[in-house]
This record gives structure tokens, sequence and C-alpha cells, in this order.
């Protein structure tokens, strides 16, 4: 199944739950993209590694993931 979850949040944010959803869906066979923001909880900074851009996709854990 294909699913896509959108949040707020996400790794590597300190808020976890739909980190371990989608990870745990992947576990289970699913293909998973997650929509979220550019990480910047709980400091309002974007963190090290990723610039404010139109978008950004990487995967991670098997999980795509679009900023």
């Amino acid at each position: 199944m294909r699913i896509l979850i959108l949040s707020q949040y996400y790794a590597p944010e300190p808020e976890a739950i739909p980190t371990e959803l989608a990870q745990g869906l992947v576990r289970r066979g699913h293909e998973v993209t997650v929509f979220t923001g550019f990480p910047n909880y709980p400091y309002g900074k974007i963190y090290e590694g990723y610039r404010l851009r139109l978008w950004q996709k990487e995967k991670a854990d098997g999980v795509n993931v679009l900023y």
C-alpha cells in the first residue's frame, strides 16, 4: 500500500510519533512518503545540513521524505 503522511514534525526533530509511525509502516511492507516542513523545532532555526529552499527530498530508513 502507498501511504502519505502529512506532519509538521519529523526526524531529526525530537517529536517521535510521526517518525515511528512511518518507520513501522515501512517495516510492514508499505511504501511511505512523509511531507513535512524543514526541521526547526524547538528552536525555530533550520537544522544544520538543511537549507530553506522550495523543496528537498531524501530517503531515511526506507521512508521518502519531502521537505
